[in-house]
């Protein structure tokens, strides 16, 4: 909610400060640039309304995988290249509000990577299972929805698999049951897809249902026909957790914030 009357608040700012404001345009693209920055904060807001306090525990975990992950690199280079540009000894004119712009960027890249994610989802690396993240992080926007796959088999060409979700797939294969394992204990739901079968997602549901804390806040995707062929391959049926067991267009608004109000 803090996040849609900011966005309400910053639409109509902007508009006003572009069209009437008598400053110079370079300082109309810092305090856009800025203004931008501040959604990071309203999203950590709606992040410990929805979720809690007990939510910030999970900052601690989440700076541990930055440097283990693939965008915490395109990050950190992201980070640096432009300090480099803007502080540069050898540029014939400093960049203005260059310390406003790096203290801005700085901040909101650490607190976009340390904000609590609210949805850990497991799958394999598909389109369809991108179609199913895409649809969860709408959901539940502007919360964070977290996951670990291989953009390169998902369709999907950035780092993201949509606006509001975060893709920590590491950069060694050897690095991410240990990553997965961090994200487990501090995420308040997990939701596997169980519709498409590969080894790493049955070893992701025995490790699931061999800890009953995990088990406990864990949705299990099936097909509409009730078929979950991962679910099976690991051991378990559909009528052996159905309290678990939810398709699809059962993934609502309304039963996300039941299960974190629980959190």
């Amino acid at each position: 909610m803090i996040t849609k009357i900011y966005t309400v608040i910053l639409v109509v700012s902007l508009l006003y400060m572009w069209i009437n404001s008598p400053v110079d345009q370079g300082t109309k693209i810092v305090l856009s640039g800025i203004s931008f920055g501040v959604f990071v904060w309203t999203m950590w807001l709606d992040t410990l309304f929805s979720l809690g306090i007990r939510s910030i525990c999970s900052v601690p975990k989440l700076a541990l995988i930055f440097g283990k992950s693939k965008k915490g690199s395109t990050l950190l280079a992201i980070a640096g290249l432009s300090i480099v540009f803007w502080w540069s000894p050898f540029a014939v004119e400093p960049s203005p509000y260059r310390l406003e712009m790096t203290i801005c960027l700085i901040s909101s890249i650490i607190l976009l990577w340390l904000q609590p994610p609210a949805v850990l989802i497991l799958g394999v690396s598909s389109q369809e299972t991108a179609n199913l993240v895409s649809q969860i992080s709408k959901t539940i926007h502007p919360l964070r929805i977290v996951g670990l796959f291989d953009t390169k088999r998902t369709g999907r060409l950035m780092g993201t698999f949509s606006l509001f979700t975060d893709n920590m797939r590491t950069e060694s294969d050897r690095e991410w049951e240990k990553v997965v394992e961090l994200i487990l204990y501090v995420v308040p739901l997990v939701v596997i897809d169980t519709r498409t079968i590969s080894p790493p997602v049955i070893r992701e549901v025995k490790r699931v249902m061999g800890n009953n804390q995990y088990r406990k806040k864990s949705l299990f995707v099936v097909g509409s026909d009730n078929k979950a062929p991962a679910l099976e391959a690991s051991g378990y049926t559909v009528k052996s957790i159905p309290e678990n067991i939810v398709t699809k267009d059962g993934l609502t608004h309304k039963r996300f914030f039941q299960i974190f109000r629980k959190f």
